[in-house]
């Protein structure tokens, strides 16, 4: 798979069939949403690999960048996803 973008090996697992039954039906629309947010990841990763190791030019932040705010909200996000994903599953 060598020139395989991480989008492409995304896509191509995807399309291979289910190995097994969940035992109930799956929330569409969860489905769809941890698929787009995959799909996000692998753009923003092959993006990333596609940039060289050390910027030409130096990139000029105009406001500071708050990293413990940003990893705070991720956070919770990610928290809030995994409950409604936990409340979805039993719900089925």
């Amino acid at each position: 798979m060598f020139g395989v973008t991480v989008r492409q090996k995304i896509d191509q697992i995807t399309t291979e069939p289910a190995v097994g039954d969940l035992g109930y039906p799956a929330d569409q629309r969860l489905v769809a949403s941890v698929m787009l947010g995959l799909q996000l990841l692998a753009d923003e990763i092959d993006d990333i690999k596609g940039r060289p190791a050390f910027p030409v030019e130096p990139i000029a932040v105009e406001c500071p960048v708050d990293v413990g705010t940003q990893l705070s909200q991720l956070t919770e996000q990610i928290r809030k996803l995994t409950k409604a994903v936990k409340r979805a599953s039993k719900n089925r």
